[in-house]
C-alpha cells in the first residue's frame, strides 16, 4: 500500500516548514509551481464574477483594470482582487465603482492592520498575542 501526500501552499517552502520527523518521511518530493495571474486574467475573472451575479455594470471598465493591475503587480492572487473590489463597492456606496473608489480601497487594504494580521504566519500571530498580553498586563 502506498500513501500519496499532496500539500498546497502559497509559499514554496512548505516542506521546509514541516517538522524534521515529518519531512524525513515524505521521501521524493515534486513541486508543481503555478504562476500568479496576469492583469488580463484577473480582469477576466472579475468580469465573470460580475456577470455571474448579474451586476456587470457595477464597475467601470477602467476601475476593473486598475484593480487587476494593482493585484497582478502585488501578488497575482485573485482573492486579493475580490477583496479589493468588495471594498471598492462599499466605498462606492451603491453607485458605479470608478477608479477613485478602487484607489481608496487599495489604500485602505494596504494599511489595514486586520488584513496584515490575517496574512501573518502562525508564529508571528503567537508573538503578536504575547505582545498584546504583555502590554495589557503592564
Amino acid at each position: 500500500m502506498r500513501l500519496c501526500v499532496i500539500g498546497v501552499a502559497n509559499t514554496m517552502d512548505l516542506p521546509e516548514r514541516l517538522e524534521p520527523k515529518v519531512r524525513s518521511r515524505l521521501g521524493q518530493q515534486k513541486r508543481l509551481v503555478f504562476q500568479p495571474y496576469a492583469t488580463k486574467d484577473v480582469v477576466a475573472i472579475l468580469e465573470e464574477r460580475l456577470r455571474r451575479h448579474g451586476v456587470e455594470s457595477a464597475f467601470q471598465p477602467e476601475a476593473l483594470r486598475l484593480a487587476a493591475m494593482k493585484v497582478a503587480a502585488y501578488s497575482g492572487d485573485v482573492r486579493r482582487a475580490l477583496q479589493l473590489c468588495a471594498r471598492a463597492a462599499e466605498i462606492g456606496n451603491g453607485k458605479v465603482v470608478d477608479a477613485r473608489d478602487v484607489t481608496a480601497a487599495f489604500r485602505h487594504l494596504a494599511t489595514s492592520s486586520a488584513l496584515l494580521v490575517s496574512q501573518a504566519s502562525p508564529l508571528e500571530k503567537i508573538i503578536l498575542v504575547a505582545l498584546c498580553y504583555e502590554f495589557k498586563n503592564t
